[in-house]
């Protein structure tokens, strides 16, 4: 049986609202390009339950640079992740209701710091619920309205990987507003120093054959 904090926790997970760059949880993402820098790397993750997990990312040479997912939701003690350079690094959660914080660095230099993203790095997310969104740099104020599209009747939804992409530079949005289908993801291209999060503004529903939006209040 689950807990009451535990049933709030997935249905926010589950609704795509109130997601963290600084928390990665199930329906976000972080990608990170290494760009050939070669070294052995001291990785950390924190969940939301205050556990601690290290692990090593070794960068080597390669001519052809592939991808290497770290599952943070399933990773094991002292795991070694080896990545071929000038290749992507992802970072992402998979069945697990926590929610991670996660630091990779070598002797004061950060790779990567989900508190403090930098320039070049790129944080996805999926938004569920129909309405809007409201996408803000933490750190700058910068915001993007994202509208979440209620589905068509009887049209199944997309399972396209294309993602919508925003570009954050010197504390504004590019564009400063979207449109996307439910699923579709959402990948902002960071600026140095960004913390991104999401608040859900208003709902949009069906009600008597119409759609109806529905501005929320800090009541509701």
């Amino acid at each position: 049986m689950i807990t009451v904090r535990e049933k709030h926790r997935l249905q926010a997970l589950f609704s795509g609202a109130n997601l963290d760059s600084a928390h990665l949880s199930i329906n976000t993402m972080l990608a990170v390009k290494l760009e050939n820098k070669s070294d052995r790397w001291h990785g950390v993750v924190v969940d939301s339950e205050r556990r601690r997990i290290r692990f090593r990312v070794v960068v080597v040479p390669s001519e052809a640079p592939t991808p290497v997912t770290i599952d943070l939701g399933t990773m094991s003690p002292a795991s070694t992740f080896t990545v071929s350079g000038d290749a992507v690094l992802l970072l992402t959660v998979s069945n697990s209701i926590n929610r991670y914080a996660v630091r990779i660095s070598k002797f004061g230099d950060t790779l990567l710091d989900n508190k403090m993203l930098q320039r070049g790095q790129f944080f996805s997310l999926r938004l569920f619920r129909p309405g809007v969104h409201e996408l803000r740099d933490r750190r700058t104020g910068a915001k993007c309205d994202v509208t979440v599209e209620y589905p068509i009747p009887g049209q199944a939804l997309s399972t396209s990987p294309d993602a919508a992409v925003l570009k954050l530079r010197r504390g504004t949005f590019f564009p400063p507003e979207i449109r996307v289908a439910p699923t579709r993801p959402v990948t902002v291209n960071v600026d140095d120093g960004s913390h991104i999060t999401t608040v859900l503004t208003a709902i949009t529903d069906r009600i008597g054959g119409s759609l109806v939006t529905k501005k929320l209040t800090s009541r509701d």
